[in-house]
């Protein structure tokens, strides 16, 4: 957990403006090289020694420390520890490294340096001191680095208690560059590091590589270094802030799964690119469309220049919920520096004014969106199957292949074919739905429940385990009613396509339509429907009839609704923003009415949940009742890709229909450890007697939860107890620690705090709120 100096040996213009404020209108100096080129050594020096000594202080170090880090990561330039004849740069950097070294050891921290600029510039970046043209691998430059490295080495080799790692080189530009000549530039620094001192941990910048096996081999006590920002093109900066959460979200199973120590060296709280010369001096932002071949997507009001008290109370929501999400990820495997402590005016960038702001968490595990990284992204186990998303995930193939559509009249006559996500394995054959929350058997119903405290403390979930592609579905059943309560039928694909319908608790003659593409917000798709009776007192037969050019909704046999996929092609995109992926069917009850929700969604579900309704009173819950659900597969889409009929998988990132494939893929894992890349994986067994039960592990398998061996029924270690936790217990060392948040419009599926209520044992809170994920992710939308 640590923090980046940035700006401080290493002059950023839009780190600190002011430095260059009297070139701005000439765009004459756009960095340190021109800087000192521009005054002259000795002016440059009186300068510079004055920001050294000045902008960074032992009383930072403190604050640091204070805020709950560990580490610090320092840039430093080739010119402080081997300077180069005819450069305009100036010296003296180490002397004052020297006493920050000691500031360090002070406040009990770890110092990472990192050679932040080569000679005749790494990647053209004004962040390597020289703007403009790439001229490292020229010439003596490689071995000039080395040497700088070989230095700064040498000085610090008896400081090993408090220098920790030192970064070959950061940001070499991979694709402007020779990779084979970058991998022998770090063997070489690799070796003048161990050379002085076998107890510094060599830190290697990916390159902007994504293949991160090709680093590290050969090199004991070594770690990779990875940046982690998403601003830098037209694509990533057009992110609406729940994508931002969800692709940072998405980074955390591939740390996870890496095997090598890997830092997310730089990261920030940014989802514009609006700072002040952030792009290079002179320069504008993609986001508000000033920067050349640029787009608009938003205004850059208070945040071109200013403080985080001045941002709107959207930015400091977003900004938060994306610190946490990337908290989230990143802590998965070795850590992560926050880039940077601080800057003059730049906040989505200043960890200092965030920290002063609220928005950065406070102690560093604290969370106001809880659980936006447990479901969805696949690590193992029931993160991999159904609702796993294959496009933010370690690859493709981690998600476990879908189980084709199988059509099918299911009649709730009792719950033998309803299996809780603690067991399911993927085997649509042994179960037609997978739940969580508290399915009860009424009679020929199945009863959805939703009660305050208890199993269905956050509602209760059907989801069926085959995938329909296409075709019509039907139930026949009754929502629920009261304040607060929805009730919900939808189709929902692991990329978030969405077809719904959703009643709320106080309109009992209406139900609402709505459909999403790939979980983008639209707020024109929805379209309310007029029942003929009580949908509470009165069964009624909804239907979605779903084909590739046409979408219909119908209640008692009428047709209500109907959209054509014509009617969805959108001129930004180029494409067709219509439901169109293998998708889950899905049911649920749950409390949109929660005070921790979102003041538009309470609005929308005519208020708060009234836990002294006459339902509540008489039964001990509110309940929705599901009588029949209705199957019918349409035949496989023409000109589908496909090599079996067993499974649906994706081939590219795309999530449209044509990176959709039938194959024969296992569908099936043998255990809770597994994942699609590895479908066998088991719980280790004792070397001495196979038949004792697998032992459980640590792994996270279920949301909200960590491994456990089968017939343990998802339970975190084996605590002498049997399955079922009191109401003032607690289950094990559960990695779950209650609430979920959508992340986007900060819906909350949660509780009021982010502990572990004694009403509600922690094991069924954290498989509650986490299997709701993917609705949560859509209902958040509604606060928009």
């Amino acid at each position: 957990r640590g923090v980046n100096l940035g700006g401080w040996f290493v002059l950023e213009p839009w780190i600190t403006p002011s430095i260059f404020g009297e070139w701005s209108s000439s765009n004459t100096v756009v960095d340190e090289y021109t800087y000192t080129k521009t005054l002259g050594k000795d002016e440059a020096s009186s300068r510079l020694r004055n920001h050294w000594n000045t902008f960074i202080t032992q009383g930072d170090f403190n604050a640091i420390a204070q805020a709950g880090m560990n580490h610090v990561r320092i840039p430093i330039g080739y010119w402080a520890a081997a300077p180069r004849d005819g450069d305009p740069y100036v010296q003296g950097q180490l002397d004052v490294l020297d006493q920050a070294i000691n500031w360090a050891r002070g406040a009990g921290l770890k110092v990472m340096l990192d050679l932040h600029g080569a000679p005749e510039s790494q990647n053209g970046f004004d962040n390597s001191g020289k703007y403009g043209s790439i001229g490292w691998q020229q010439g003596n430059t490689v071995s000039e680095t080395v040497t700088a490295i070989q230095n700064l080495a040498n000085r610090y080799k008896g400081d090993t208690d408090v220098v920790t790692a030192i970064e070959l080189l950061n940001e070499p530009l991979g694709p402007r560059l020779d990779m084979g000549g970058i991998q022998d530039f770090y063997n070489k620094g690799s070796q003048a590091v161990k050379s002085a001192s076998s107890n510094f941990v060599v830190v290697l910048h990916d390159a902007f590589s994504t293949d991160w096996s090709q680093f590290g081999g050969g090199v004991d006590n070594v770690m990779l270094d990875t940046h982690q920002y998403q601003i830098f093109s037209p694509d990533e900066v057009g992110r609406s802030p729940s994508q931002h959460v969800s692709h940072a979200c998405g980074l955390g199973p591939k740390l996870a799964s890496t095997n090598k120590w890997i830092v997310v060296g730089e990261w920030s709280g940014a989802q514009t690119d609006c700072a002040k010369w952030l792009n290079g001096l002179g320069k504008g932002a993609r986001y508000d469309g000033t920067f050349p071949d640029s787009r608009w997507t938003g205004d850059c009001q208070g945040k071109y220049v200013g403080s985080v008290a001045n941002l709107s109370s959207d930015d400091k929501k977003n900004i938060r919920s994306y610190i946490e999400a990337q908290l989230d990820a990143y802590e998965q495997h070795t850590g992560w520096f926050f880039w940077t402590w601080k800057t003059e005016s730049a906040p989505e960038w200043d960890m200092q004014d965030l920290l002063a702001g609220g928005l950065f968490p406070q102690p560093l595990n604290s969370r106001q969106y809880p659980g936006q990284c447990e479901y969805g992204q696949c690590g193992v186990g029931a993160f991999c199957l159904g609702g796993c998303d294959p496009r933010n995930s370690f690859s493709l193939d981690s998600c476990v292949p879908a189980p084709v559509c199988n059509s099918e009249d299911f009649k709730f006559r009792n719950l033998e074919n309803i299996q809780s996500n603690t067991e399911y394995l993927g085997d649509a054959s042994k179960a037609k739905w997978v739940s969580s929350g508290q399915p009860e058997q009424f009679e020929d119903n199945v009863l959805l429940t939703l009660s305050e405290t208890g199993k269905s403390a956050f509602g209760t979930l059907l989801a069926s385990t085959s995938y329909v592609w296409y075709g019509k579905i039907s139930a026949r059943m009754k929502s629920s009613r009261g304040k607060g309560v929805v009730t919900a039928f939808i189709l929902m694909s692991d990329v978030k396509d969405e077809i719904d319908f959703e009643w709320v608790g106080t309109d009992l003659t209406t139900a609402q339509s709505n459909f999403y593409f790939q979980g983008i917000p639209d707020y024109d798709n929805g379209d309310n429907l007029t029942v003929r009776s009580s949908t509470f007192d009165d069964y009624h037969t909804y239907e979605i009839d779903w084909s590739p050019t046409q979408l219909t909704w119908s209640v008692d046999n009428t047709v209500l609704r109907t959209l054509k996929r014509s009617e969805t092609w959108n001129t930004t995109t180029n494409q067709y923003h219509y439901p169109q992926t293998p998708s889950r069917v899905q049911l649920s009850l749950w409390p949109a009415g929660n005070p921790k929700n979102g003041q538009g969604t309470i609005a929308w579900a005519g208020g708060l949940v009234d836990w002294n309704a006459p339902d509540v009173e008489k039964f001990g819950y509110y309940y929705s009742m599901i009588s029949d659900i209705n199957i019918e597969c349409y035949p496989t889409p023409d000109g589908a890709n496909k090599t079996g009929d067993k499974a649906y998988v994706y081939n590219d990132k795309s999530g449209m229909n044509d990176s959709v494939a039938i194959t024969d893929d296992k569908t099936v894992l043998k255990s809770l450890l597994g994942s699609g890349t590895n479908m066998d994986a088991d719980y280790p067994k004792p070397k001495d007697d196979e038949e004792e039960p697998a032992q459980p592990s640590e792994v996270a398998t279920v949301p909200g939860l960590t491994g456990a061996g089968p017939g343990t029924n998802g339970h975190p270690g084996n605590d002498g107890n049997d399955n079922t936790v009191g109401e003032t217990g607690t289950a094990g060392n559960s990695g779950s620690t209650g609430s979920t948040s959508g992340g986007i419009g900060g819906f909350s599926q949660g509780t009021e705090d982010t502990q572990v209520s004694e009403a509600s044992p922690p094991k069924e809170r954290g498989l509650q709120s986490s299997m709701f994920a993917a609705l949560v992710a859509v209902m958040g939308l509604l606060v928009l």
